[in-house]
C-alpha cells in the first residue's frame, strides 16, 4: 500500500473514474459524555460536522474547540485525540469515514487536517452526502467524489483567505464600542468573540494577527487607558478602580504601573506638573 499525500494528486484522484471511494461510515452520530480517546490513528479520512454540543480535537500539538457549526477533516494516518467539553451532556455530529484508492495507492491531501470553525456555509455538503448514503443509486460514488472535490476546494480557498485575514475597521469599531459600554463588568476574550459571532479559537488567531497581542492583553490595556483618563479628569485611584470593576485596589495599582511605568497615585501628579 502506498500513501500519496499532496493536493494536486488528491484532486486528480477525486476527478478520476479510475479511483474507488470506499465508504466506511456515513451517519448522524450522537454520543454521551464518555466519548473521547487519545492519540488514535486510522487509515481512513475522517470528516466531522458538529451539529450540537462540542468537543476538543487535538492534532499536530494543537487543540481546537469545535462547537456547533464547525468542521474538521483529518487526513488518513494522522494521530489525533477527541474529548468532550467539560459539562457537555451530549455531542451530535455528521460523521464520514472513507478511503480513496486506486489499486495499492491511497490518496490524501497535503496537510494533516483542515479545520473550519465557522462552517455553516458548508453544512449542505455534509447533509447531501448523508442523504446520498441512504440511497442505492448507481451514481452515488461519483456524486460523493464530486461533492468532496467541491468541499475540499472551498475549504482550501478559505484557508488562503483566513491566513491573511485581519479584523476590518467595522469589526474593530464594534469591539471598541462594546468595551466602552461594558468595561465595568470586565468582559472576557470570549465575550469579544461573541460580539463578532466568531468561535473563541478563530477569534484569538485573527485578533492576534490584527493587534499583534492577545485579546486578554488588549482588554487590560483598554481598562488601564480608561483608568488613566479618569484619574486625569480628577477621579481618585479608588474611584477609577471601582469604575472599571476592580475590587482589589492593589491588583489595580500593580497592573496600572506595569502598563504605564508609574503608580496611579503618582500618575495624576506627574501629568499636572
Amino acid at each position: 500500500m502506498k500513501n500519496i499525500n499532496d493536493n494536486n494528486s488528491w484532486l486528480k484522484a477525486l476527478s478520476s473514474e479510475k479511483t474507488t471511494l470506499i465508504s466506511h461510515t456515513n451517519t448522524l452520530h450522537t454520543s454521551r459524555p464518555y466519548f473521547g480517546f487519545d492519540k488514535r490513528i486510522t487509515n481512513q479520512h475522517i470528516l466531522n460536522y458538529t451539529v450540537a454540543g462540542g468537543y476538543i480535537a487535538g492534532f499536530d500539538n494543537t487543540e481546537y474547540h469545535l462547537r456547533p457549526g464547525s468542521l474538521i477533516w483529518l487526513r488518513p494516518n494522522t494521530p489525533h485525540s477527541f474529548r468532550y467539553f467539560p459539562g457537555e451532556r451530549f455531542l451530535r455530529m455528521i460523521n464520514f469515514r472513507f478511503s480513496l484508492c486506486s489499486g495499492e495507492k491511497f490518496f490524501g491531501f497535503a496537510k494533516s487536517a483542515h479545520v473550519v470553525e465557522n462552517a455553516g456555509h458548508l453544512l449542505h455538503y455534509s447533509q447531501t452526502m448523508l442523504n446520498d448514503a441512504l440511497c442505492k443509486h448507481s451514481l452515488r460514488e461519483e456524486r460523493c467524489k464530486r461533492l468532496l472535490y467541491l468541499l475540499f476546494t472551498e475549504i482550501t480557498e478559505e484557508d488562503e483567505v483566513v491566513a491573511g485575514r485581519v479584523l476590518s475597521a467595522g469589526e474593530r469599531g464594534k469591539l471598541i464600542a462594546y468595551i466602552h459600554e461594558h468595561i465595568k463588568r470586565r468582559p472576557s476574550p470570549n465575550d469579544l468573540a461573541r460580539v463578532l459571532n466568531f468561535s473563541p479559537d478563530y477569534f484569538r488567531r485573527i485578533f492576534h494577527r490584527t493587534f499583534k497581542c492577545s485579546p486578554r492583553h488588549w482588554l487590560l490595556e483598554q481598562r488601564i487607558h480608561q483608568a488613566a483618563a479618569l484619574i486625569l479628569s480628577g477621579a481618585t485611584v479608588s474611584e477609577a478602580a471601582q469604575e472599571l470593576g476592580y475590587s482589589d485596589i492593589y491588583l489595580f495599582s500593580r497592573q496600572f504601573k506595569a502598563a504605564k511605568g508609574i503608580a496611579p497615585s503618582r500618575y495624576a501628579f506627574r501629568k499636572s506638573h
